[in-house]
């Protein structure tokens, strides 16, 4: 029996275990790591490539930024697992049978942050010269070159970008290694002979890496932070002094290993880095601590074309453009919302932006809502835009795919005809109208975003699923008349049967009615969702005994 994971929720993955989120059954354990996700979170700057000189100054902690997600590994007795901050558990998979070997001699319990990432195939044991393109570390076995031989090869190969680095003040943390004065090293690493033909490692492979029971052997974990080893908490403790002793614990790790760090002073380094790693597309971006505990994530700016489909009107006494919703072009020619844009236009921008997207106005099928809580008004797809975003993401929050709607546009208008995989976009600005693009897959495509984030189904039609109705299970009025004022206040109890059929939809939902015509504020209204019966039942009493007192009546 699993001392992580809920056996109910707990199904074969290879020679291991998955559990889905929630599985987590210490309850203790899984707070510690929803506390550690948010207060790091809380950390995060994002810093554009032309600020570097700017923003950053001082003594840093150089990554490269690797492709996965956010898991923690974790070690209570001899018994060791993966898991996400939402709860989600894997064992006894190769990567964590390897780790049971490295902690043999660490007594106490250990709670390690880190990127969860995918080989794209099983290659770890197959490392003869650097390790994969995702900086798995570099490891020196018996039969090999000593370490500054393989490094010098393998900078080599990479087309001298030792040059650029070497005697350089930038010391370098290689997994298991310390090694002051070899800034050339991630560079190698990350372009190293090992996953050579597949390039670099997307998050979405460790999505469908946990999603192939086959695949297991394909995980590897790259810690970036030590929260905690036997009764020692390391939150606030120097980021130099974690790091050390990752680098001991993980010493000789292939499959479980310490990310790539170097030791750089100021913003000269951190944009050596860069534009040795990033730009020449060998790694997505980079993260730099410095001795504040400040994270800086810095990556280059992304710009997408996107097609006009509608836009939507601000609450002013007066009309004009609130956002504008833009859309991709698939292969099967219908459009797929990529989503709104409301910033990065002037306001006589706006005004003339209405009054052109006015008189384009067309049919839809599809209601969609704006961020002023208005209908969309839905335009012919003829206009192409430029959009920057500081980054795309193809999961939410419970590391499902984010799905969006694919239209389809005829003489009739819009159409839905489903919900496929979609990136969403992060803090969106609108750039210009592209006058020089058309309409088409090679200008407002998926490849787009696709070539940055994948995301499952890029190929697939849409299919329309005709969901089950819902069902009205329980509902009451109350009325209470004060001085000729009536006032109300209702609930409706739904059992939405939707969710077997889409994840997004909660079993039940409780909807709350309050009206008072005295209140500044008339009407009042709240959602509450539950998992089963009894949660909703219990909700219904907890509104009934706050909301029905004296001189409220059934009717």
């Amino acid at each position: 029996m699993s001392v992580f994971a809920d056996s109910n929720s707990t199904k074969k993955y290879g020679d291991g275990t998955k559990s889905s989120a929630g599985a987590l059954k210490d309850s203790i354990l899984a707070n510690e790591l929803k506390l550690y996700k948010k207060r790091v979170a809380s950390k995060y700057q994002i810093v554009k490539p032309s600020r570097i000189n700017k923003d950053i100054n001082g003594k840093v902690w150089i990554s490269a930024k690797v492709d996965g997600e956010c898991w923690f590994l974790l070690k209570k007795g001899n018994d060791l697992a993966f898991s996400s901050y939402n709860g989600r558990v894997i064992e006894n998979v190769a990567a964590l049978k390897e780790a049971t070997k490295l902690f043999s001699n660490i007594k106490g319990d250990l709670i390690v942050a880190g990127e969860l990432f995918s080989s794209g195939e099983s290659k770890f044991d197959e490392i003869k010269g650097l390790a994969s393109e995702t900086g798995i570390g570099v490891i020196v076995g018996a039969d090999e070159p000593d370490l500054s031989t393989k490094i010098q090869n393998a900078s080599t190969k990479v087309g001298g970008m030792a040059g650029g680095f070497v005697g350089a003040k930038i010391g370098a943390l290689i997994g298991t290694a310390l090694l002051p004065g070899v800034g050339s090293v991630l560079g190698a690493i990350l372009g190293g002979e090992l996953g050579g033909k597949t390039g670099r490692v997307r998050v979405h492979s460790v999505a469908r890496t946990i999603a192939n029971d086959k695949s297991s052997n394909q995980l590897g974990f790259k810690a970036f932070d030590l929260i905690q080893e036997g009764d020692k908490k390391y939150y606030g403790e120097p980021y130099e002094d974690r790091l050390q002793r990752m680098a001991e614990i993980f010493k000789g790790g292939k499959r479980v290993n310490v990310a790539p760090t170097f030791v750089g002073e100021g913003a000269g380094e951190v944009g050596t880095c860069y534009h040795a790693w990033v730009d020449s597309r060998l790694a997505e971006g980079l993260v730099v601590r410095n001795e504040h505990g400040i994270i800086y994530k810095i990556k280059p700016r992304i710009e997408v074309d996107a097609v006009v489909l509608g836009f939507g009107e601000r609450k002013n006494a007066y009309p004009d453009l609130g956002e504008l919703i833009v859309a991709l072009k698939r292969e099967d020619g219908a459009f797929q919302i990529l989503g709104p844009v409301s910033t990065g236009f002037s306001d006589d921008e706006r005004m003339e932006w209405h009054e052109r997207l006015s008189k384009m106005e067309v049919e839809s099928y599809y209601r969609y809502r704006s961020s002023e809580g208005m209908l969309i008004r839905f335009v012919r797809p003829e206009i192409v835009v430029q959009i920057r975003c500081s980054d795309l993401l193809a999961l939410d929050s419970r590391e499902r795919s984010i799905m969006k709607m694919v239209l389809e546009y005829g003489d009739d208008g819009y159409e839905a005809k489903g919900q496929m995989p979609m990136v969403s976009l992060i803090h969106p600005v609108f750039q210009k109208e592209r006058e020089d693009k058309s309409v088409n897959t090679a200008d407002v495509g998926l490849e787009q975003v696709y070539s940055i984030v994948p995301f499952e189904s890029r190929n697939d039609e849409a299919k329309e699923i005709k969901l089950n109705s819902s069902k009205t299970i329980q509902r009451e009025v109350y009325v209470k008349v004060a001085k000729e004022q009536r006032s109300v206040r209702k609930f409706v109890a739904i059992e939405t049967n939707k969710n077997k059929q889409d994840s997004r939809y909660p079993p039940f939902v409780l909807y709350t009615t309050d009206f008072s015509p005295t209140r500044a504020a008339p009407m009042n209204t709240n959602v509450q969702v539950a998992p089963d019966k009894k949660t909703l039942e219990g909700l219904i009493t907890a509104w009934k005994d706050k909301n029905v007192k004296a001189g409220w009546n059934l009717v």
